[in-house]
């Protein structure tokens, strides 16, 4: 039966046959960096086995330097909860506004007083943050800015791509991304600051051929086609839609075939873009002025959003009634709780008796609609019927 997945990176059978021959070649990790620093405007960097990777090198860094203590945001993918404890640093968490996912300033303003010397911001489901503003705000403070831009999937902010602003950018290539190649990311520095700490990280254990990511890159072409989505989501094991911590394990470099697959999947990131802005544009328009759903949007005029999901926050009285209603939509709720409740996080907690409203209000309250180019018009009508749906007053 028809089960819409929730996002989708695209995937040309041609990437998957150059990677197939760097498996035997090992060929293309130089070509993917040079790409990479030109897309984001970066002076150097390296490519690791994961996005999660990138962000505990980076942090490693800092900690070496005698950054010790990073800000994370309240919600985000437990994946930072991984790359902490692969890190060893301590931890601050600052809150997350609701309605725009920007860090609540208030909140910000607290870690920064409170000794935080790194601070990580996140773009989430393409809707990006103010990353000028933090950059800028980061600089008055001495405090080295970490740009998670594993999400941003063709945003831009002030004109420039998400991803461009951090002295470090945390980019990944896995499933569900913008941009994926089975598996790996890469970590980007730019300025005297992120280049200096980058020099510091030393060369990183080969990362294969990747005959693995071959496989990953082939399943993800198959069966993420509606027509055949159902198979993998119905395995436990996979996780799919899923969002669990892992426990951290040793960064290693990129796989050749993922490199390959990465780089030639490139050339498809406008098309995707394009499809995922006009899908997001239509369900805003399908959201009545009854609705007890509100669809989340920057709060700026010069941010434009890559849309990798429409998030969109739902009244409390109707999440059973949607949750039960979103079936094979490809509808899914976001990460089920604040990074403060992720145990794992909680030895390394600089304030664990702290509370994040708008962390815990997006954890019950929010869910993300598909975007993506394997939407059919049958989908889309779907998506639509389900939002005008949502009306207040409504129960479950």
């Amino acid at each position: 039966m028809r089960t819409v997945p929730p996002a989708r990176s695209p995937i040309a059978p041609s990437s998957i046959a150059r990677g197939a021959t760097a498996v035997f070649t090992a060929g293309g990790r130089r070509g993917l960096l040079g790409s990479l620093l030109e897309l984001y405007g970066a002076d150097a960097g390296l490519l690791a086995n994961s996005g999660t990777a990138a962000l505990t090198l980076a942090l490693r860094a800092a900690r070496a330097s005698g950054r010790d203590t990073a800000a994370f945001p309240a919600y985000c993918c437990y994946d930072l909860v991984t790359a902490a404890v692969g890190a060893g640093v301590r931890v601050l968490l600052y809150d997350v506004v609701p309605e725009t996912l920007e860090p609540d300033e208030s909140s910000l303003e607290r870690v920064l007083d409170r000794g935080a010397r790194v601070l990580v911001g996140a773009h989430l489901f393409g809707v990006p943050m103010s990353a000028d503003r933090l950059r800028e705000r980061c600089l008055e403070s001495d405090v080295l800015f970490i740009e998670d831009a594993a999400q941003e999937a063709g945003s831009h902010v002030a004109g420039r791509r998400a991803g461009a602003f951090g002295s470090f950018t945390v980019l990944s290539f896995g499933r569900g991304k913008g941009l994926t190649g089975g598996s790996g990311g890469a970590l980007l520095a730019r300025d005297d600051h992120g280049t200096d700490l980058l020099r510091g990280i030393g060369d990183l254990s080969p990362g294969g051929r990747g005959a693995g990511d071959v496989a990953t890159a082939t399943a993800l072409w198959v069966l993420g086609r509606p027509a055949l989505f159902g198979l993998p989501r119905a395995i436990p094991g996979l996780h799919v839609g899923e969002t669990v911590y892992r426990p951290p394990t040793e960064p290693t470099g990129i796989s050749a075939a993922a490199a390959s697959i990465v780089r030639a999947n490139m050339r498809l990131l406008p098309g995707e873009v394009d499809a995922r802005s006009r899908t997001a544009t239509d369900l805003i328009a399908a959201c009545p002025p009854d609705s007890s759903v509100r669809p989340v949007r920057p709060h700026r005029d010069d941010v434009e959003a890559g849309w990798l999901r429409l998030p969109v926050l739902i009244d409390d009285e109707v999440v059973a009634s949607a949750a039960a209603t979103a079936g094979r939509l490809g509808i899914a709720s976001g990460y089920a709780k604040p990074l403060s409740e992720v145990e794992a996080v909680r030895p390394l907690l600089v304030d664990p008796a702290g509370t994040y409203p708008g962390a815990s209000r997006l954890a019950t309250a929010l869910f993300t609609l598909p975007t993506h180019g394997w939407l059919s018009e049958r989908d889309r009508d779907a998506l639509e019927r389900w939002l005008g749906g949502l009306k207040r007053g409504a129960t479950g």
